[in-house]
């Protein structure tokens, strides 16, 4: 976790009226233990809304060096949204375009069931890639910022994130619809 002046602000009434943590583009949380490590089926939810403009900003990212395996979510300036699920010499990704440079808030999840990887914004299925790359959930991971132990940050975010939910299990429609109206009805989405 970041401490002292690497820590983004905590904003009380962010995102409609909700709080969020405030990423200004130096900060970002290190959620070392935060995650189930090598968990190979997972569900993830995130709650944002972007400042930035930078070209490959990630939500969360993280990286596992003995195995060179790694999860992230990021933001590019197309505008579009990329998951990314990799290993050295090899790769999987998923691809949505995404409007996230207009405002408003949006909810990003990526629900793993066994390596087949499906994506969504706002709730809309947006791609899906089937890998048997690294698929589990590396450890430590880095929230709004990719990070490479020991110590490396590259491409951090810039805006809010008001939510971020973790599953370790893939969701099912039901429960993902469910989830899904709980962060509609909660920020507006």
């Amino acid at each position: 976790m970041a401490t002292g002046e690497l820590q983004p602000v905590y904003i009380t009434s962010a995102i409609e009226g909700q709080p969020a943590f405030r990423f200004d583009g130096t900060k970002h949380l290190n959620a070392t233990g935060a995650f189930p490590a090598t968990v190979n089926d997972y569900s993830v939810f995130i709650v944002f809304r972007t400042s930035g403009t930078g070209n490959g900003t990630y939500l969360f990212g993280g990286s596992d060096v003995a195995s060179d395996k790694w999860l992230a979510l990021k933001a590019y300036t197309t505008p579009r949204l990329v998951f990314e699920s990799c290993e050295a010499g090899s790769g999987g990704n998923a691809t949505i375009n995404a409007d996230w440079f207009n405002g408003d808030p949006m909810l990003a999840s990526v629900v793993n069931d066994s390596g087949t990887i499906d994506f969504y914004r706002n709730g809309v299925f947006g791609g899906q890639t089937t890998t048997t790359c690294a698929y589990e959930l590396p450890s430590p991971i880095s929230i709004a910022a990719f990070y490479y132990p020991p110590v490396t940050y590259w491409g951090i975010y810039t805006g809010d994130i008001a939510e971020m939910v973790v599953y370790s299990r893939p969701l099912n429609s039901a429960e993902r619809a469910q989830l899904t109206a709980y962060f509609f009805n909660k920020y507006s989405i």
